[in-house]
C-alpha cells in the first residue's frame, strides 16, 4: 500500500507498506508489517514482527525502526492485554511499563509509568503527530523519564487511539425483577 499525505497544505513523504499473513488455528494472522517512511528517498524500512500465543493472542512484537525495541503482552482467557513491557529503544530514562485490570471484560483501571492514558481523540493525535524531540526517549511524546499514573475511576473513556478498548463497549441497563402487568 502506497499512501501520500499533505499536511498544512504540503505534501509530506510517501510511504510504502507492506504486510506477510501467516496461518493460524483460527484464520489469518498478519506476523510481520514493512514500512518505508520516505520512498523518494531511498529504500531502506522499518519492520515489526509479531509472535501470538497459543491462542492467537499477541505475545511480542518486535519493532526495528532506528531504536530497536521489544514489547512483551501478557493476555488474559478473553485476548485482552492485561500487562505491556517494553525493552530496548532509545538509551534515555527507562522503559514504559504498563498493568490493565478487567471486570467482566471491561477495563477498570490502569497504573503505568507512561503517563496518563485517559485522552480525547484530538490530544492522541496531537501526541502522534507532534514534532520529534532532538534527544528522544521511550517514553510519551519522547520524555525521558517515566509519569507515574494509575486511573480507577469506572466513569466516562474518551475513544482514543492509544488504548486498547477506548471506550466502554458495553452497556447494563436497569434491572427490573418480577412481573410487569
Amino acid at each position: 500500500m502506497v499512501t501520500t499525505n499533505t499536511k498544512n497544505g504540503t505534501a509530506t513523504p510517501t510511504t510504502d507498506t507492506a504486510n506477510q499473513y501467516g496461518w493460524s488455528t483460527n484464520g489469518a494472522i498478519q506476523y510481520k508489517q514493512y514500512v518505508v517512511p520516505d520512498i523518494t528517498h531511498g529504500t531502506s524500512f522499518n519492520t515489526t514482527g509479531d509472535i501470538y500465543d497459543y491462542n492467537n493472542a499477541l505475545k511480542e512484537a518486535q519493532i526495528n525502526d532506528g531504536a530497536p525495541r521489544t514489547v512483551d503482552y501478557i493476555t488474559n482467557s478473553f485476548g485482552e492485554v492485561m500487562k505491556r513491557d517494553q525493552s530496548g529503544g532509545y538509551a534515555n530514562g527507562g522503559n514504559p511499563h504498563e498493568i490493565r485490570y478487567y471486570f467482566s471484560g471491561m477495563q477498570v483501571g490502569d497504573v503505568s509509568n507512561n503517563g496518563t492514558s485517559d485522552t480525547d481523540y484530538a490530544q492522541s493525535i496531537a501526541a502522534h503527530t507532534a514534532a520529534v524531540v532532538t534527544n528522544p526517549g521511550n517514553f510519551q511524546g519522547g520524555a525521558n523519564t517515566p509519569t507515574s499514573y494509575a486511573n480507577f475511576d469506572l466513569t466516562y473513556n474518551p475513544i482514543n487511539g492509544d488504548s486498547q478498548a477506548g471506550t466502554d463497549s458495553a452497556y447494563t441497563g436497569p434491572q427490573f425483577w418480577g412481573r410487569y402487568t
